[in-house]
């Protein structure tokens, strides 16, 4: 079986599949946002890392995944301010 955690960002609704049973796909493994143990993030500029933090406070709640926290000059599409990666794991 293969874990499977997708979520993307529409306005400021988390969507994807994984966590719940209409939602999970191919026989993957069901996932949450509890099962995130890592972030990598991409921040265009050091005045976004509050409301980063912010948000990943209220979304993640007890759940405090490590994080590598990146400045960089910019992103593929430059409307784009911030990229999140977010490595999920669950024991069979």
């Amino acid at each position: 079986d293969r874990n499977v955690l997708v979520l993307w960002n529409h306005g400021m609704a988390w969507q994807g599949f994984g966590g719940d049973e209409k939602s999970a796909k191919g026989g993957h493994q069901m996932m949450t946002l509890a099962d995130v143990v890592r972030f990598t993030v991409y921040l265009t500029d050091r005045a976004h890392r509050d409301p980063f933090f912010a948000v990943r406070d209220r979304v993640m709640g007890e759940n405090k995944p490590g994080a590598t926290i990146l400045i960089i000059s910019g992103l593929a599409r430059e409307e784009l301010k911030i990229e999140i990666e977010a490595v999920a794991a669950k024991v069979d």
